[in-house]
């Protein structure tokens, strides 16, 4: 519709829809276009007058050469509309989304834009005067040759404001003249080089966003947000005064504002905002952002501060905050989220803490940070100062561009450098993934794989995180050479290839393709990145796998029993001969960096997970959870020669042929049964337990109250509920279950028997059965003897009793 010349003045059109519509020349005064989506209107050389555009919705809109004047464009979308030569006065664009806007050559007065969304506009040759861009987000706008009048002007740049003396060419000061030189001629290199940066993690958010379930996307907008505010909106235990609020420089953006709106509408807008919080910075470390990101990909965040300024009070406060935001994000969104705490001045010095069990300590101090570097996404705060130097610089130079990026007073966070690790670190590393390997075995593979060519390779190899940096400052847009979990694959098949080693190649090339989690190859129309598609695709190609393999691998989530724990066991194989590899590499571990403290520390964790003790519960290495494959359970009564037996089966339903009974373990009690099954994952509250008719006194009611009962006391997540000093001791029993007469028949008023079900302080569980002929008689005698019999402390505020339900009504000892 042609409506160019038009003159409209007065007219409601809010919530209105328009579409291809020639407005240009038109004169609009006094128009209510507030929830209106106007698409493809043109609406060059036109003037606006006191129109209210809030909430508008602007689509390939024209407005250049307009005059714009007392005009509302508050929380407007308007995406790429274009502004050039346009004259805008007296108006209002605050919280708006203007991502791409062109304003090339405009002419802005006394016209906010408060925390609206500028990233990738141009404003060049604009001529802005009286307006406030305060938290506004102009990463990557296009600012040359702007005006910025009345008082406003670019900072970071210095003037010499008189000729120089003649004392500049003495020696010291000649010198100190050079470094204010060189401070110039950085800062303009920095600036483009942020450039880069902020485009290589503008397309690492994009590849996040494409691999997130919608409410995922919610909840990666909104932690920087919760982490800024002083508000305590998850109404967590353990607010306080002291509370950690701020992230240094950060504005949420206009979908962030939106999303709060959503989860939290009582919360005051715009958001508390400051430019130095509690918090230096925040990124995610792994695969978010990354090929080998999932739906069901973990977010692990570094949470960077100033411990020394921070105090230990803040600090526990802040402990406590994420640990509410973890537990919001897990029962909201379904998704794992880890916070690691970094202090920024033990980063520099590649301190990151003892060791535990989500803590690498000594183990691998430069790794690490080489791993934040190669995968990090720049979340919130100060840039990272490491990124926005060339790649494959020295230490020394490093420490001296940071004395420039001092001088001109830039806003960055120093982590420092990585220019080479020592070989001792590897063998401490080395023994970290072979323990990350048990909770995520795919990826540690890789890792190890890593550790290995670095290792064998002695001082001739480069560092992946400074390849990574290298390909993208000189523009590579290859997945191959700028994503760093498929850099990460390039880099061991190579070595393997080159090696010959066929089986350290299938497996590497098996993990990285089950470490996708993709639900069939020929399902990749759901992956919405071409270029992610078109790699996986042509990889597989590459390999000369055919159908059956790539429908086997496709079906993991459906594996049975037996091929999981095959597959579990090909993986500690694969770890194990690899670690072998890098301790002989490294001369028997003589140069080894790790300390004495953490290597007794991850030799026991080590210990405490492959060795085999009487009535210890195996901890299998599970290559996918078992709760959501092994569903429909029976235990099976049995007589064998060497006695009573009980069976776990469970029915397979995947493949057609493989239907019928597969044995999951076989126990000669049913409580170790139970214990098994709760320290492997396989009983959830989907799980179809069954009991087959028997001649013991064993009801599935009492089966299916005691795996409650288990699932009451003993943490899901109990593995990681070891404390460092515990691991430097002798071991003590953390909690136990007492199981009175669970074989027995129920009328029996004395205990001849008992099963302890305990978890020690080395995070090993035990289930042992004990018998008295004679019958014990009270709660003191069960445990007296049982301290005997196990000769291990433990508290008695630990111990409870579970008995079975008809036995209660008999039995005479007082458990309560």
């Amino acid at each position: 519709m042609d409506f160019s010349g038009a003159i409209i003045k007065k007219v409601d059109l809010s919530s209105a829809k328009l579409s291809s519509v020639n407005l240009s020349g038109a004169l609009l005064e006094e128009v209510n276009l507030e929830d209106a989506y106007l698409d493809s209107v043109n609406l060059a050389h036109s003037s606006l007058k006191s129109l209210r555009g809030i909430n508008a919705s602007f689509s390939a809109v024209d407005f250049s050469s307009s005059l714009i004047h007392n005009s509302d464009f508050r929380e407007a979308q308007m995406r790429d509309s274009i502004f050039a030569n346009a004259k805008i006065l007296d108006s209002d664009f605050s919280l708006a989304d203007l991502e791409g806007a062109s304003f090339f050559e405009a002419e802005i007065q006394n016209t906010p834009f408060i925390l609206s969304n500028l990233q990738i506009s141009d404003l060049s040759y604009a001529s802005i005067s009286s307006s406030d861009f305060s938290g506004s987000d102009m990463s990557m706008a296009f600012t040359s040759h702007t005006e910025f009048l009345e008082g406003l002007s670019s900072e970071g740049k210095t003037q010499l404001s008189s000729p120089l003396s003649p004392i500049f060419f003495e020696d010291s000061a000649f010198k100190a003249f050079q470094k204010v030189f060189d401070a110039l001629v950085f800062s303009e290199e920095i600036k483009k080089q942020k450039r880069i940066f902020l485009k290589y993690n503008k397309g690492r958010m994009e590849i996040a966003f494409e691999s997130f379930r919608s409410e995922q996307a919610d909840l990666f907008e909104l932690i920087p947000l919760l982490l800024h505010t002083a508000e305590n909106l998850l109404l967590y235990d353990g607010y306080g005064a002291d509370s950690p609020e701020g992230i240094d420089n950060y504005i949420p953006s206009y979908s962030t504002l939106k999303k709060v709106r959503r989860y939290f509408p009582k919360i005051k807008l715009p958001p508390f905002l400051k430019k130095k919080g509690d918090i230096q910075a925040l990124f995610t470390i792994g695969s978010v952002g990354s090929i080998a990101q999932s739906k069901d990909s973990d977010i692990d965040y570094w949470v960077c501060i100033d411990a020394e300024s921070l105090g230990e009070k803040k600090l526990g406060q802040l402990r406590v905050k994420l640990e509410a935001i973890s537990t919001w994000a897990l029962e909201i969104f379904r998704t794992k989220v880890n916070f690691f705490i970094v202090d920024s001045e033990k980063a520099r010095q590649n301190d990151f803490g003892s060791s535990d069990i989500e803590s690498s300590g000594s183990a691998q101090g430069r790794l690490l940070k080489e791993e934040l570097y190669r995968t990090m996404v720049f979340i919130a705060g100060k840039l990272p100062l490491w990124w926005l130097l060339p790649a494959n610089i020295s230490d020394r130079l490093y420490q001296y561009m940071n004395g420039l990026a001092s001088i001109l007073e830039e806003d960055f966070i120093d982590l420092g450098n990585v220019e080479n690790i020592p070989l001792g670190e590897f063998l401490g590393a080395s023994i970290w993934q072979i323990l990350k390997g048990l909770t995520s075995p795919y990826k540690s593979v890789m890792k190890m794989a890593l550790l290995e060519k670095y290792v064998l390779k002695g001082e001739n190899y480069q560092l992946l995180c400074n390849k990574l940096q290298a390909n993208y400052n000189r523009g590579s847009i290859d997945l191959r050479e700028t994503d760093p979990y498929v850099l990460l694959l390039e880099e061991v098949l190579g070595y393997y290839q080159d090696r010959g080693d066929e089986d350290s190649l299938f497996e590497s090339q098996t993990s990285f393709y089950l470490k996708l989690g993709l639900r069939s190859l020929y399902g990749l129309k759901d992956m919405v990145s071409i270029d992610k598609r078109g790699l996986i695709l042509n990889y597989v190609d590459r390999w000369n796998w055919d159908e059956k393999k790539i429908q086997h691998l496709d079906q993991s989530k459906g594996w049975s029993f037996e091929k999981l724990v095959e597959q579990s066991t090909d993986i500690n194989k694969y770890m194990i001969k690899t670690y072998k590899r890098i301790a002989m590499g490294l001369g028997k571990g003589k140069d080894s960096i790790i300390s004495p403290t953490d290597l007794t520390i991850f030799g026991r964790i080590i210990a405490s997970r492959f060795i085999q003790k009487e009535g210890k519960v195996e901890r299998l290495t599970m290559v996918s959870p078992a709760g959501k494959a092994f569903k429909k359970l029976f235990i099976k009564y049995e007589r064998q020669k060497t006695g009573i037996a009980w069976r776990l089966i469970q029915l397979s339903e995947i493949p057609q042929k493989e239907k019928g009974e597969e044995t999951l373990k076989i126990a000669q009690r049913v409580e170790f049964l139970a214990a098994w099954m709760m320290n492997n994952g396989f009983f959830s509250t989907e799980t179809s337990i069954n009991l087959y008719p028997n001649p013991s006194p064993i009801s599935i009611q009492d089966v299916r109250d005691l795996l409650r009962g288990l699932a009451r006391f003993f943490p899901k997540q109990w593995i990681q509920d070891i404390y460092l000093e515990d691991l430097l001791r002798d071991t003590y029993i953390r909690r136990l279950l007492l199981i009175p007469n669970f074989g027995k028949d129920r009328g029996e008023k004395k205990i001849f028997e008992y099963t302890a079900i305990y978890d020690n302080s080395w995070g090993e569980r035990f289930c042992q059965t004990f018998f008295n002929k004679n019958g014990l008689l009270s709660k003191e005698e069960v445990l007296k003897e049982l301290k005997t019999s196990l000769d291990l402390p433990f508290k008695e505020d630990k111990v409870r009793f579970y008995v079975p339900q008809k036995a209660r009504n008999y039995l005479s000892v007082d458990l309560s």
